[in-house]
């Protein structure tokens, strides 16, 4: 047999959670005076401070796990416009306003959203140096090195070594 326990006390207009830590905004929707400014006040938090915070109203900044206005220096938005962090994620580049975007498809790693921005390619593709592009073959009076399509001297044969 089941035994049910009640789960809310207090009075019919304030109910509380029982044992709960979560302190959300009182019923006539007053701001919990304990929650920091920074907390997303429909969510509440567990106690004073940014640190504490059930949910962000801006930010969340992931070196420190605390929610802020703005992010810290060298630090960009993720992709969600969610969380403060220090790198984007392997097939992003931080766009110009800070935060992380996807490369295009073409591109494994990116400087910006262009095809011709790529830093790095994807498995069997070669990125060519002289205009940031992903291919699958290197083309003339280029070798394939490091999985880069490098210059080589003015008349040479692709075979050869590579002028870096």
């Amino acid at each position: 047999r089941m035994s049910w326990q009640l789960i809310l006390h207090g009075t019919a207009s304030q109910p509380k959670l029982r044992d709960s830590k979560i302190k959300i905004a009182d019923v006539d929707g007053t701001p919990n005076p304990e929650c920091d400014s920074h907390c997303d006040q429909s969510f509440g938090c567990s106690g004073p401070g940014p640190g504490n915070c059930t949910a962000c109203a801006h930010y969340l900044q992931q070196s420190t796990n605390v929610c802020v206005d703005i992010c810290g220096p060298g630090e960009h938005l993720n992709r969600k416009g969610t969380i403060c962090i220090a790198h984007c994620d392997v097939g992003e580049y931080v766009n110009p306003s800070g935060q992380c975007a996807a490369c295009d498809s073409k591109c494994e790693s990116c400087d910006g959203p262009s095809a011709l921005e790529c830093t790095g390619c994807h498995s069997g593709q070669y990125l060519h140096l002289a205009d940031h592009k992903c291919v699958s073959t290197c083309p003339p009076n280029t070798v394939t090195k490091y999985g880069q399509c490098a210059p080589c001297h003015t008349d040479c044969d692709s075979a050869l070594i590579p002028l870096l």
